[in-house]
């Protein structure tokens, strides 16, 4: 009897974990996602090659 509690015990802190590790990976790639994105448009302002890229892009 005393050993389901035990195993009732131990299966939950397995599935915090997982629960911490998957808004840690969803945390990583917003942080990536919106760091790229600023770091592409501080290029497009620092550079200004914009409307060149895009010709080439239709052309």
């Amino acid at each position: 009897m005393k050993t389901d509690p035990r195993i009732a015990i131990d299966s939950n802190p397995p599935k915090v974990e997982s629960q911490k590790n998957r808004w840690g990976t969803i945390g990583i790639l917003l942080f990536l996602v919106i760091f790229v994105s600023f770091f592409a448009s501080r290029l497009e302002f620092v550079l200004g090659k914009t409307p060149s890229l895009d010709k080439t892009f239709t052309d």
